[in-house]
């Protein structure tokens, strides 16, 4: 039983350390095919230094996202556990696992969760990412005449919001604190994710709309819910380019101004990650003081 249950773990790690080749393979060739496409890309760095320090904040928001998940099932997280879980757990969805999942469901269960409600709690909050994001677009093209895409976008954001509910009502959260601290949550998460998306087209030249650039952010939502690749490397650039002319961009450009955004987010979080890994390790090696 024991060496059957360690060659599925062996088969499955083989198969995401494929899926992780693959979804690299996909990343670099949609990055160089859309730089390709774009002629007389040049680089704004004003602009794409916008989107490093939004990202920073981006990571704060993940802290938060734990702390409502932690909330839902009845524990008390302060914001430095929080934000720390956030950013480790930011850092392993770049692994070919589904990191973050793993790391936020498995604090939960050090905290007395059974691994079913982690799971419902954090996926409530990737379902509010979900709709928030579609529902926030939809609104915003629907004002900038793009009615009947605004309008699909917003429909699929109240489905998406609906399974939300349902996800909470299974954890066994409050219903009402708790969609009401997600969507919170949430809101802020889209609107920084779609100013990194819009500063970041801008930083390659693309005179994007604010409306634009927040449809472009369900990309990102669509490809983490999908949990096909890890942190949806590929994916996401690939859903961008395919929303592009839904909201009258090249296709290029969505996917450059996804890959780009990445690009931008990896540098940001491998310097977060190791300053946050250098005060937990010192923390850690710090002796306890004996009382005399």
């Amino acid at each position: 039983m024991i060496a059957r249950k360690l060659a599925m773990l062996r088969e499955r790690r083989g198969s995401e350390r494929i899926l992780f080749v693959v979804a690299s393979l996909i990343f670099i060739a949609a990055l160089v095919l859309s730089y390709r496409s774009l002629p007389g890309v040049t680089l704004d760095w004003r602009w794409l230094s916008v989107t490093a320090t939004v990202t920073a904040l981006v990571l704060l928001v993940n802290g938060l996202e734990y702390q409502v998940a932690a909330k839902m099932l009845g524990h008390p997280v302060g914001l430095g556990e929080a934000f720390k879980v956030g950013i480790l757990s930011s850092a392993a969805n770049l692994l070919p696992i589904p990191g973050a999942v793993l790391v936020r469901t498995q604090a939960l269960k050090m905290k007395g969760s059974r691994y079913g409600e982690a799971f419902k709690s954090t996926g409530a909050i990737g379902a509010g990412w979900l709709g928030i994001a579609l529902a926030l677009a939809g609104i915003l093209l629907a004002l900038s005449g793009s009615l009947l895409v605004g309008s699909l976008f917003a429909l699929a954001g109240l489905g998406a919001l609906a399974i939300m509910v349902t996800l909470v009502r299974m954890a066994g959260g409050d219903i009402a604190s708790s969609c009401l601290r997600i969507v919170a949550v949430e809101t802020v998460f889209v609107l920084l994710s779609g100013v990194r998306v819009y500063t970041s087209l801008h930083g390659i030249g693309v005179a994007a709309s604010a409306s634009q650039a927040l449809a472009l952010t369900v990309a990102a939502a669509l490809a983490n819910a999908a949990g096909v690749f890890p942190g949806g490397l590929g994916l996401r650039e690939l859903i961008a380019g395919a929303l592009s002319p839904l909201v009258g961009l090249p296709i290029a450009a969505g996917v450059l101004g996804a890959a780009v955004d990445r690009l931008v987010g990896l540098i940001v979080l491998a310097a977060v990650t190791l300053i946050v890994m250098s005060i937990v390790k010192r923390h850690d090696h710090v002796p306890s003081q004996v009382e005399s």
